[in-house]
């Protein structure tokens, strides 16, 4: 019998491949492996949150991308927590297993009580490991400016907020910073 995560992954995965997005998918399941790293006795609710916390952008597009405006990133939370609570519904799950997956991914930019500070942290640790390698080459390549890309490290930096958590990011986030300062950026593309 399938557990409700081994659905929530599939739909997860399934929905991104639909979206041409399958490349984002190693960041959830490192997000997964982070929150057991951080709380090995996590239950199915937070592994599921951390599977499916950003499941509003296969679907909603990259309207995110890099921001670090409180607004759109609380926008983005709430939806992608209605999203994965509308999915665990029909599969017929509890409503009070829905209500704390919905809480968790609505806070998971933000943090708030410890399981949402663990989703948050697992969130950044796998986004120095698999997102901002891709990006501190792709969005210069795509105009954005090299400071928006540092403002954005630097802000996934300073949201981690236990020695333990930053003492694993700070070589991540150090690699990603020296490899954008490296970056150049060929303009003649773009006009």
């Amino acid at each position: 019998m399938e557990s409700i995560f081994d659905k929530v992954e599939e739909f997860v995965k399934e929905t991104y491949r639909r979206a041409g997005k399958e490349k984002t998918i190693p960041h959830f399941e490192r997000t997964v492996y982070w929150v057991r790293q951080l709380k090995p006795d996590s239950d199915e609710a937070l592994r599921v949150a951390a599977f499916s916390h950003d499941i509003e952008r296969a679907i909603y597009g990259d309207w995110v991308q890099g921001s670090t405006d409180v607004d759109v990133l609380q926008k983005h939370g709430e939806l992608s927590a209605e999203i994965i609570g509308g999915f665990l519904r029909t599969i017929d799950a509890e409503d009070a297993f829905v209500s704390k997956v919905k809480m968790l991914v609505a806070m998971h930019e933000f943090g708030g009580n410890d399981e949402q500070d663990v989703l948050k942290e697992a969130d950044c640790l796998s986004y120095f490991e698999t997102r901002a390698p891709i990006h501190v080459t792709v969005w210069p390549d795509q105009g954005v400016p090299k400071a928006h890309v540092r403002k954005k490290f630097e802000f996934m930096y300073a949201r981690l907020k236990t020695a333990h958590a930053r003492k694993i990011a700070k070589p991540l986030f150090k690699k990603a910073i020296d490899k954008l300062n490296r970056t150049q950026i060929f303009t003649d593309k773009h006009r």
